[in-house]
């Protein structure tokens, strides 16, 4: 036990005179887990769980809380009250209540916690917890305040955090001994890199990750102007590495690899035509989810309720593009460009837009003001706007961005929102690639490169030395 609490029972003899017997029964309520040291999402993202292990005769199935408290001891060795469980508080033989900083929306908690209190807040070093019942009687304690806690890894980077878990439910919390780390997971959120058993028993729960991220949700397509806009909202798994989107009929290899965070992705497509897209999150592991789909029918033109020529992408898509890549210029590959353009009917402002090559240690930003930007053709403007009709690019120089000469993936943002992405295949010396100018859907390589102009397909002009 870790406390002794006397119960006055009634007992009648023989000769009906009433007595008091003092009855041993063991409260055995423990501190069972202290996430002390936050989570990658917060460092006040921390909570306390607690069960009950009736022993004894005379043990309840149901203990009482109401008015027991918590209190921890600050590096001035005050003794401050954190948490006190509310009137009316119960907890059964074998159950888990945790107590939290935060609710459910606001940590790594998968589950809501049985109680929240802003006052959870639990030092790293010197750590000692007691829990006391309503009459003030201590009833557990956790760690001594002494140096680092008993248990627990504060793992920085990348590095998975793990809570301190009780090893011993009837021995002594102020015994070093009876806490370990954490090694399994259970009633966090999926891909958290934190092993608790929050809500559960210790110990439970899986040692690695071996399961698949969860889909992405909301996910939906409209046509507008030619153009197929798909939008959704992420995977709320933590450890999504990817997504990929499966394109039938295929668009360049039938696989568009988009960042985590994308929640939107277009394609031109033909009028009259059923496209099929499936949609898959893939984690840090390799795990694929099971994927959700979507089948359109191109037959419909979208009609926003607003004028589609003020660029907004917020219900339309905004008609820009990238419509040319030279990535192997002739001799030195200093000049290699990519080039984006409005093919749409309105103005679009442009700044703050990403251009991403997927391997790059970092990707391009477009500029807030084009002047002196290094675009191409050089423009004299403030902000960042392109005409209807207007082609720019962006030279290595400029974006830092290399391009593989075997081909890679490049893709145009806004935000969340991936405006464009395509695959370039490998060329020949100064041959570009790109949509074709009456028809945008289509990709084709490029013998005269047009750099900050529209494609065209003029022949080359022959040359006959004798």
């Amino acid at each position: 036990c870790t406390a002794e609490v006397f119960r006055s029972l009634s007992c009648v003899t023989g000769t009906m005179l009433a007595c008091l017997l003092p009855t041993v029964v063991c409260a055995n309520v423990v501190l069972s887990e202290v996430q002390w040291m936050g989570t990658g999402l917060s460092t006040a993202d921390e909570w306390l769980e607690f069960t009950y292990v009736p022993t004894g005769s005379g043990a309840r199935s149901l203990q009482p809380l109401g008015g027991w408290y918590v209190t921890s001891v600050n590096s001035s060795h005050e003794e401050k009250t954190i948490f006190t469980f509310p009137d009316g508080s119960f907890i059964g033989s074998g159950q888990y209540a945790v107590v939290s900083n935060y609710d459910a929306d606001h940590s790594w908690l998968a589950e809501e916690p049985d109680f929240t209190s802003t006052a959870i807040s639990l030092p790293n070093t010197k750590l000692l917890l007691r829990l006391y019942n309503s009459g003030g009687v201590v009833m557990d304690t956790a760690d001594d305040g002494v140096g680092v806690p008993f248990a627990g890894e504060n793992a920085s980077g990348t590095g998975a955090k793990r809570s301190m878990e009780r090893a011993v439910l009837t021995g002594s919390g102020g015994i070093k001994e009876h806490w370990v780390s954490a090694s399994t997971f259970i009633g966090l959120d999926d891909g958290a890199p934190l092993f608790g058993t929050p809500g559960y028993a210790n110990g439970t729960g899986f040692s690695y990750d071996s399961t698949p991220p969860n889909d992405a949700t909301n996910f939906s397509a409209r046509l507008f102007s030619g153009t197929l806009l798909s939008t959704w909202t992420p995977s709320a798994s933590l450890d999504v590495l990817l997504q990929e989107m499966h394109t039938n009929p295929p668009v360049g290899t039938g696989r568009i690899v988009l960042p985590a965070t994308a929640t939107g992705w277009s394609m031109f497509v033909s009028s009259g035509n059923t496209v099929e897209l499936h949609l898959f999150s893939i984690d840090t592991s390799g795990h694929v989810s099971s994927g959700i789909t979507l089948i359109v029918d191109t037959s419909e033109e979208y009609s926003p309720a607003e004028d589609p020529k003020q660029g907004s992408g917020s219900s339309a898509h905004p008609g820009v593009y990238i419509t040319e890549v030279l990535a192997n210029p002739i001799g030195k590959d200093d000049d290699e460009w990519i080039e984006i353009a409005n093919l749409g009917t309105g103005s679009v402002h442009i700044a703050g837009w990403v251009l991403d090559d997927g391997n790059s240690p970092q990707a391009f930003t477009i500029p807030n003001v084009r002047m002196l930007s290094g675009a191409w053709p050089p423009r004299f403007a403030s902000g960042f706007v392109l005409a209807a009709g207007e082609h720019v690019s962006f030279r290595k120089s400029v974006t830092a961005l290399p391009l593989g000469n075997q081909g890679e993936r490049i893709s145009l943002l806004s935000g969340s929102s991936v405006i464009d992405s395509w695959e370039y295949p490998e060329t020949a010396e100064d041959v570009s690639y790109g949509r074709k100018i009456d028809s945008p859907q289509v990709m084709q390589p490029f013998c005269m490169p047009t750099e900050g102009a529209p494609n065209t397909e003029d022949l080359l002009q022959p040359f006959i030395a004798i």
